[in-house]
């Protein structure tokens, strides 16, 4: 991966609302292993969209593409 979803934000939604936020990930490939890819989102409680970020993983697994999603949006994506 080349960033996570953190890196995708504008500065100004960067700043604390004190609102919750919601995190959507997910990764798939047709086959494993194969040409996978992930994408994810994070959404205000007013479905405002704050960052939206996908990527092409090269040839990894199913797995590999679910996680990496997952991690981008824990914001430990590399």
């Amino acid at each position: 991966m080349t960033g996570n979803l953190f890196e995708a934000l504008e500065p100004s939604a960067a700043k604390a609302t004190g609102e919750w936020l919601t995190a959507h990930c997910d990764g798939g490939s047709a086959a494993t292993p194969a040409p996978p890819a992930t994408a994810r989102s994070l959404k205000t409680p007013t479905a405002m969209f704050l960052a939206q970020l996908s990527e092409f993983l090269g040839i990894q697994t199913n797995n590999y593409a679910e996680y990496s999603g997952l991690l981008a949006v824990a914001g430990l994506g590399r």
